[in-house]
């Protein structure tokens, strides 16, 4: 009990100490305040009765300059990759003729499907950038020529690979190789086709296959 009263008595003496220099309000005079206070506020007009130039919430689309336009972001522009089809195979049969009659030896005759077989074996050497004359899985040039519909008694075949299209430049490698030479060069062989393919990377791959037909 003690404890409990020596609490309320300070709790008494704090809620009625006087403050120096401050006067102490009678009930009436608060009661009198609160009258003059209310009729205060009844004459002041409401909120929503302001001018519009006094309201702070004004609408987004007030605003007088316009939102910056993003700068549109940068296209990639498509790189178109070489190459190499039926007029490039043209050439270099045509070509490799040249290079023949020029020596006296007699012009190869051109046979679809030997053209055929020979852009086939070119175009799979470009899809796996490898350069042989059978890759694994692929029939060997003979074969490629019966699969065709040539029905060959002798043939022979070169390939190979160069990082452009040119076609006096590639012969030239070609012709510079005793190998290669024998067979471009043979009087044995009186058909030809050609086969011409670009890798993903850009590498020209070609194949020259050469044959004579069953006696």
């Amino acid at each position: 009990m003690a404890d409990r009263r020596v609490f309320s008595d300070k709790r008494k003496r704090h809620f009625t100490q006087r403050r120096p220099g401050l006067p102490v309000l009678s009930l009436a005079g608060l009661v009198l305040l609160a009258v003059l206070w209310g009729s205060v506020a009844a004459q002041a007009p409401a909120t929503d009765t302001l001018p519009l130039a006094y309201r702070v919430y004004l609408p987004m689309a007030s605003r007088s300059e316009p939102a910056p336009t993003p700068a549109p972001l940068p296209t990639e522009t498509a790189v178109a990759l070489p190459t190499c089809g039926t007029a490039e195979e043209q050439a270099m049969a045509a070509a490799l003729n040249a290079a023949r009659t020029s020596r006296g030896i007699a012009a190869l005759r051109s046979v679809s499907t030997i053209f055929t077989a020979a852009r086939g074996h070119s175009e799979l050497m470009a899809a796996r950038d490898l350069l042989s004359h059978a890759l694994p899985g692929e029939p060997s040039p003979g074969d490629r020529l019966t699969e065709a519909g040539y029905e060959w008694y002798c043939y022979g075949e070169t390939v190979g690979w160069a990082p452009t299209g040119d076609i006096s430049v590639m012969l030239n490698s070609f012709l510079g190789s005793p190998e290669h030479r024998d067979i471009l060069l043979s009087t044995e062989y009186v058909d030809v086709g050609v086969g011409c393919a670009v890798s993903a990377a850009g590498g020209y791959y070609w194949t020259i296959d050469l044959a004579s037909p069953c006696r």
